[in-house]
This record gives structure tokens, C-alpha cells and sequence, in this order.
């Protein structure tokens, strides 16, 4: 009867030690290994965390250091420190210094002599050579003198003074202008001439 029983597999009615295999509901099964981030815990971790935020701060510290923004930001916040500690800002020290630096500019053009100009004998007739002088240019600088809108001559003022001896033989008869400007200061000087013949 057994032997019917194992040629028709009837294995209900075999005894277990009678059976090629052991049984598929008592087999014992080899547990999964645990995933690779259960094997190394799941807990909280203190260095685990500083070396996420060394991370994030190691950027951070790079765009704060090295970027113009940065320093910037930076510089802001060590002077907002210093507000808060009572800490003198250097902010008003500049400001003070630049008003002030202002306020003797404004009053130097006002100080400034004015340039004149005189022509000696102012009447004459064509041919007959006069002195034409100018003051108050600066001390050696280049003076041009012209006459009727035409360069003439470049002559240095010496001591802020000039001085030129003018022929008019080539002057027509009525007024000539003449007018000296100082190459450095730009002050100018008009005179007249009149010729007669």
C-alpha cells in the first residue's frame, strides 16, 4: 500500500521521514538580508548632521569671501554689529571730512584776480608800432595774443605779466581788437586799438 501510496504521490498519507523532500510548509526560509541603510541604522547621528552642515557652509563661505557681494554683505553686517555695540561707525568720519573738503573749493574762484589788458598808444596811424601789455595770468604760464580774431603770438607771462611790441602797418583803418588768454588759468584779456590812416 505504501508503494502505491509513493508511485501515485499521495504524499498526505506518507510519512514525513518516508518523503524525498521535506515539506514546503514547514521548509525554513533563509531571512533577506536587510537593506544597506538599515545595516548601518537608522538612528540620529550628531556627526552625521555636522558633516552635512560643513557641507553646506563650505560653499557659503566661498561666495561670502571671494564675490564683491559678499564682502559687501559682510562689511554691512560688521558695521550693523557696531551700531548695535555702540561702536563708532566710520560712515559720519567720511561724510564730515567730504563736506568740508567741499567748502574751500567753493570760495577759491572767488579769490581769483581777473586779467586786463592795455594797448599803448591806443590811437595811431598804420605803421606806427605799440606795446601792448597784460597782467593778472598765472606765474609763467603761456599767454596767446590775438589781433582781430588771428593768433599773432604765444609769449610766457612772466610773473603773471606780458608784454609785446605790436607793428599795425598791416592793420586797416577803424578799431582792432586785441585779446590775451592764459593757457592754464583760461583767463582773458580785451584791448582795443584804434587806427586813424
Amino acid at each position: 500500500m505504501q508503494g502505491n501510496v509513493a508511485i501515485y504521490g499521495d504524499e498526505d498519507l506518507m510519512p514525513q521521514y518516508a518523503r524525498d523532500e521535506p515539506d514546503r510548509h514547514t521548509r525554513d526560509e533563509a531571512p533577506a538580508d536587510p537593506p544597506a541603510r538599515a545595516r548601518r541604522g537608522s538612528g540620529f547621528s550628531v556627526s552625521r548632521l555636522f558633516f552635512r552642515l560643513r557641507l553646506i557652509a563650505i560653499p557659503l563661505v566661498i561666495v561670502l569671501a571671494l564675490t564683491p557681494w559678499g564682502r559687501g554683505l559682510l562689511s554691512a553686517g560688521r558695521d550693523k554689529v557696531k551700531e548695535w555695540t555702540g561702536s563708532p561707525s566710520a560712515t559720519p568720519t567720511v561724510a564730515v571730512s567730504t563736506s568740508t573738503a567741499a567748502t574751500p573749493a567753493k570760495s577759491a574762484p572767488a579769490t581769483t584776480p581777473a586779467a586786463s589788458a592795455a594797448v599803448t598808444p591806443d590811437t595811431v596811424k598804420a605803421g606806427t608800432s605799440v606795446k601792448v601789455t597784460g597782467t593778472g595770468f598765472d606765474k609763467s604760464e603761456q599767454v596767446t595774443i590775438k589781433v582781430n580774431g588771428v593768433q599773432q603770438i604765444v609769449k610766457p607771462a612772466t610773473a603773471g605779466k606780458v608784454e609785446w611790441t605790436m607793428p599795425t602797418r598791416t592793420l586797416k583803418r577803424g578799431t582792432t581788437t586785441i585779446v590775451l588768454t592764459g593757457a592754464a588759468s583760461k583767463r582773458q584779456a580785451e584791448a582795443t586799438l584804434e587806427v586813424t590812416a
